[in-house]
């Protein structure tokens, strides 16, 4: 079993179906940003599980590790505040550049870096900000054998998305230095694409993404279309994609509806990423090409979220609203993430959502909670329905009801998080529920989030149950 060890702070966590600006802060409709974020969607997955021969490392730890997970912490049962002692780890740092020089106005706007662990535990570094071509990061780490991963995303809008992993194994131990050269970009020249197939999704998308990348995921190229007219919005062009001419690509399409106030009505809205398998060749050809792209068939997944108890955080008014989202998640691969997210409102529970027909995934609800009462935007947790979801084939029209249970008072807890040389100030420190005392909630999962202050103490509320404490200094 792989395990990703990572911090999501609050606004990407529930902004994860609109992507993350590099501030952190939601960045609506953006896939770009989607792409750069060190989250699931973001990162290159882990494919490979290097063998575990690293020698016994007799170097000196370099300070606190940047993560770490604590479990079997009982809140509510025990008395705060609690006390959480980060180990010592070993920095792992270097650059991350793009081989080449880069043209027609095109810069590097960000990028991730993960390192992969023998037994395929993935830590995700810190980013520095673009220097030119290049990029560093800084993390540190248990010592061992880990596998670093890179991508890279380059301007205009994030259009161009590049992975690569190091050439080998690093074996960190001490202060460890490990540089990765991503291919230069290859020559590239601005098409016109057109595909088809979009008259059939229910509900219609308001905008639509285009993706073309390699079957290794390696590099992506991403572009925003425009219903061609007199098509009944069943084909849709996308213009000006700059693309390789000569190689086989692979499409997906990311489909974004948003949320409907018209007419007095009110409905959410969905960010769905579905992938054809279809190979397209880039041909020197411009105007337009690729009419043999076709969106995969695909299903409606639908339901309503029920709020007996008013457990939910009340969201009322905005247009790109995913606080409270029902997800559709596929197992990552080598591509862009298959992730799709179905929005509703407090007062609006129904959300509806394409997916494509016979893709694996697991369904679950995760939905925005106030932790305060009354309730305050500063703080929210998240609530995640059933908590350990199954994989399952959606090959019809697919309805999936929530009730959303009642919790229980929650309780306020200090925790003290030090390291080596003492209290660890202004670290992120999130809560993830496994088990909760509230009886109706025994298939639910609960996540909170704070920081330390100067002193190294996050003050939070909770819901009473069994936690894991997730400490990240990135």
């Amino acid at each position: 079993m792989r395990t990703t060890i990572r911090f999501l702070g609050l606004a990407c966590v529930i902004a994860a179906a609109v992507g993350c600006d590099d501030d952190g802060a939601p960045a609506a409709n953006d896939l770009g940003a989607d792409l750069a974020a060190p989250a699931d969607l973001a990162r290159p997955p882990d494919l490979t599980t290097p063998p575990d021969l690293a020698p016994a490392c007799t170097k000196s730890p370099t300070g606190p590790l940047s993560i770490y997970r604590t479990t079997a912490m009982a809140i509510g049962s025990m008395t705060s505040p609690f006390t959480v002692s980060v180990p010592d780890g070993h920095r792992a740092h270097g650059t991350i550049t793009l081989a080449g020089t880069l043209s027609g106005g095109r810069t590097v706007r960000g990028g991730t870096v993960s390192l992969v662990a023998a037994d395929g535990t993935i830590y995700d570094a810190t980013i520095g900000a673009p220097s030119g071509q290049t990029l560093t990061y800084d993390i540190t780490v248990p010592s061992g054998l880990y596998t670093v991963k890179a991508s890279m995303t380059l301007d205009p809008n994030a259009a161009i998305i590049l992975r690569a992993q190091g050439a080998a194994q690093v074996n960190v131990c001490g202060d460890t230095t490990a540089d990765v050269t991503i291919p230069a970009l290859p020559t590239l020249v601005a098409k016109r694409v057109r595909a088809q197939g979009f008259a059939a999704v229910d509900p219609q998308p308001s905008t639509v993404t285009l993706i073309l990348e390699r079957a290794d995921g390696s590099l992506a190229f991403t572009q925003g279309g425009a219903v061609v007219p007199a098509t009944s919005g069943n084909v849709w062009e996308f213009d000006q994609i700059a693309l390789p001419e000569g190689e086989s690509l692979r499409a997906s399409f990311n489909l974004v509806r948003n949320a409907n106030f018209s007419n007095g009505g009110r409905a959410g809205g969905y960010d769905v990423v579905i992938r054809s398998e279809t190979a397209l060749t880039v041909t020197n050809q411009f105007d337009p090409f690729g009419g043999n792209i076709t969106l995969p068939t695909t299903v409606k997944l639908s339901g309503t979220i029920s709020d007996p108890s008013t457990t939910l955080f009340p969201v009322l008014g905005d247009a790109f609203n995913f606080y409270h989202v029902v997800h559709c998640d596929p197992t990552l691969d080598a591509r862009l993430n298959q992730a799709s997210y179905g929005s509703a409102f407090t007062d609006a529970t129904a959300y509806a959502l394409p997916v494509r027909s016979g893709v694996s995934c697991a369904v679950y609800g995760s939905f925005a909670i106030p932790l305060t009462s009354p309730a305050d935007a500063t703080a929210i947790g998240l609530l995640n329905q059933p908590k350990a979801p199954a994989l399952e084939t959606i090959a019809a029209a697919t309805t999936r009801n929530f009730t959303v249970p009642a919790l229980t008072t929650p309780v306020a807890v200090d925790i003290t998080v030090s390291g080596s040389s003492g209290p660890l100030a202004n670290a992120s420190v999130q809560f993830e529920s496994t088990t909760l005392v509230a009886p109706a909630a025994t298939d639910a999962k609960v996540t909170a989030f704070g920081a330390t202050n100067g002193s190294g103490v996050v003050s939070a509320k909770v819901q009473p149950g069994t936690y894991t404490i997730v400490v990240s200094r990135q």
